[in-house]
């Protein structure tokens, strides 16, 4: 049901821009402005390119997620977690910011379970965050040699050190029995079939996770 609302919000935003700027083209060529034209064309076959995109994201979603590694470019399941938790985050108006420094950079996992990872990881945080005016999570590169070091960051009210043995435990919340308390007990089980880590480490103000993971080459 997320998924279904988070794709209809995504496409439905290049469908209205493609209906604009097919009528604006229209117009221009009565009007003999080809420049115009041209430039509203291109914007539109941006927007078909774009659909395309989320198309295949519900298409490798459909599919059962391989449990062999493979490389996995980091920012290709970070776009598709943010596909997903988006609508979440601009309803309780959170800014959620990726660090440049993540093009290019590759993991053994997979991606669609690294996906959910971050999608967890995320949803927590914005639920944190509730109430909260200006709200940010962050994902940052921390190190990227045979290891690949990440820090997902918000700045929340943060989670008592006294805790950070049993965040990863099932069931486990700290929200008053609101949440289901799985979603870090998910990203800790998967980022260890990857051979990597998930730590919750010391901060001061909003909570800090670190995911490590074993560097990879494209394939």
């Amino acid at each position: 049901g997320q998924m279904a609302a988070a794709l209809s919000h995504e496409i439905n935003q290049p469908l209205a821009a493609i209906e604009t700027y097919a009528a604006n083209t229209k117009r221009a060529l009565a009007l003999g402005r080809q420049e115009i034209a041209e430039g509203n064309l291109d914007r539109i076959a941006a927007m078909v390119a774009r659909i395309s995109e989320l198309s295949g994201t519900l298409l490798s979603f459909s599919r059962k997620p391989a449990t062999r590694l493979q490389p996995v470019a980091v920012q290709a399941a970070l776009q598709e977690a943010l596909i997903l938790i988006r609508p979440k985050a601009d309803r309780s108006g959170v800014a959620i910011t990726v660090d440049p420094a993540l093009d290019g950079v590759m993991v053994e996992a997979g991606r669609i379970r690294l996906s959910q990872v971050f999608v967890n990881l995320f949803g927590n945080a914005i639920d944190a965050l509730e109430g909260r005016a200006d709200g940010r999570v962050a994902v940052e590169l921390k190190s990227a040699g045979e290891r690949v070091c990440l820090h997902v960051r918000d700045n929340g009210p943060g989670i008592a050190p006294e805790l950070a043995g049993e965040v990863f435990e099932p069931f486990f919340t700290t929200r008053d029995g609101q949440g289901s308390g799985l979603g870090l007990s998910i990203v800790y089980n998967i980022m260890q079939d990857f051979g990597g880590s998930v730590t919750l480490l010391p901060a001061e103000g909003g909570a800090v996770f670190e995911l490590r993971l074993k560097a990879a080459q494209a394939e």
